[in-house]
């Protein structure tokens, strides 16, 4: 009676070890082609992706309404809405004053490294009453 358990053991565990590697193995395959390899972080545009030459020379704020929409979404009394004329919304290029939304479009592609998006409560905690209220994104440029 061992004898069999000890069969059936050793069957479940080869099955078990089988099933892992062949995980491990498809996992080591390469991507296919058009795959980004780096990571996307959701608050930040990567200098690699402004890189991308399906960007072109687009401007910052069709950038963002491409790559991450949700920088220009906004709470209102009918929920989260996107909206590229967002008051709610401030710019700073290079770590200088706050700027309205509108700077983005002065501010093309192959002139910035990152943009990177603060909610309001890091923006207030980063900038002060100044920002207060507001989120942000930061621009940084080559």
């Amino acid at each position: 009676m061992t004898n069999a358990r000890t069969i059936a053991y050793v069957a479940v565990a080869l099955m078990a070890s089988a099933c892992a590697s062949h995980g491990s193995q498809a996992s080591s395959d390469p991507l296919p082609a058009g795959v980004a390899t780096t990571p996307r972080t959701p608050d930040v545009i990567s200098h690699a992706e402004l890189s991308d030459p399906s960007i072109g020379d687009l401007d910052a704020l069709s950038i963002i309404k491409r790559l991450r929409p949700s920088f220009l979404a906004t709470r209102g009394g009918a929920g989260i809405s996107v909206n590229s004329s967002a008051t709610g919304i401030h710019v700073i290029v290079d770590g200088g004053p706050l700027l309205p939304l509108a700077t983005l479009t002065t501010i093309r592609a192959n002139e910035m490294f990152e943009i990177r998006y603060l909610n309001a409560p890091a923006a207030a905690q980063a900038y002060g009453s100044a920002a207060a209220a507001a989120a942000v994104i930061l621009i940084k440029r080559k």
